[in-house]
């Protein structure tokens, strides 16, 4: 995780804000323009855009209204749900779901199931939100 952070680090910029007064090890906001960073080979900048993925995990008492997060990094556009899975901080197997807006109504929400691990997560109200269900302790492929 050390190495995920000084990552998101140096993806950030050093540019503060409310965001970053709530995580202390994030310089500012994931989910504003990040740093451009040098590409190999002289390359043209590459923007990387952190996004922060809010979760909490009801069989272990987290309360929706106040939700864990962590940075995953996407070149550009949202994160897949193999980006989320991959880079998710707790060991284990995980089952997710996403929260979207369902219908015309600002207040009606819906849990979604993507089973597509390669399509990008759904937002709602410009976050990635995700109820996270523990299938096993054990990392996939163990025995």
């Amino acid at each position: 995780q050390a190495a995920a952070r000084r990552e998101f680090r140096s993806a950030c910029g050093a540019r503060g804000d409310t965001v970053a007064a709530r995580l202390p090890w994030c310089p500012r906001s994931a989910g504003m323009s990040a740093a451009a960073s040098a590409a190999p080979g002289g390359d043209r900048p590459r923007q990387h855009q952190a996004k922060l993925v809010f979760y909490h995990v009801p069989a272990d008492g987290d309360e929706a209204d106040a939700p864990n997060a962590y940075p995953v990094l996407k070149p550009s556009g949202l994160p897949t749900v193999r980006d989320v899975r991959a880079k998710f901080p707790l060991p284990g197997q995980y089952h997710f779901r996403f929260k979207m807006k369902w219908g015309d109504s600002s207040s009606s929400a819906v849990w979604m199931d993507i089973p597509n691990e390669d399509a990008e997560v759904p937002t709602f109200d410009g976050r990635i939100v995700a109820k996270v269900t523990r299938i096993s302790w054990s990392p996939a492929g163990a025995s």
